[in-house]
């Protein structure tokens, strides 16, 4: 994904997760893990967010594209923001994935929640 197409598709999301009811507590947060696109305050579930754009499916779909590996890190990297944020540490958490595909006149969006995760964890579903 190109920066542009990254621009594009997160401000996408930031629109389509604020028409849902939902807010942006963070974005673009790193660690020595990988990198989790946004962090989204869902009611009363914080939502780690990876973010897939594709304008054509000859490779698969956006939402096919975030492989076992890319989900290992989202998961290893949520675990480093908690640690570090004590103030969500007891909420729930789940993982969603929001897809856009198709050329920018006419995208589609889906957002997937509780794409994947650790069903043991208690503080993930």
């Amino acid at each position: 994904m190109t920066y542009s197409s990254g621009a594009y598709s997160e401000q996408r999301a930031r629109q389509l997760i604020v028409l849902r009811g939902a807010t942006v507590i963070a974005r673009n947060y790193t660690s020595r893990f990988g990198e989790i696109d946004l962090i989204v305050l869902d009611s009363d579930r914080l939502a780690f967010i990876e973010l897939r754009y594709r304008s054509r499916s000859n490779f698969g779909s956006a939402l096919a594209s975030v492989s076992p590996v890319k989900q290992q890190k989202v998961l290893m990297t949520a675990q480093m923001f908690l640690a570090s944020h004590e103030n969500y540490c007891n909420r729930y958490c789940r993982f969603d994935i929001i897809a856009f595909d198709g050329p920018r006149g006419s995208v589609s969006a889906q957002w997937l929640k509780g794409a994947f995760g650790l069903a043991e964890h208690p503080n993930y579903e």
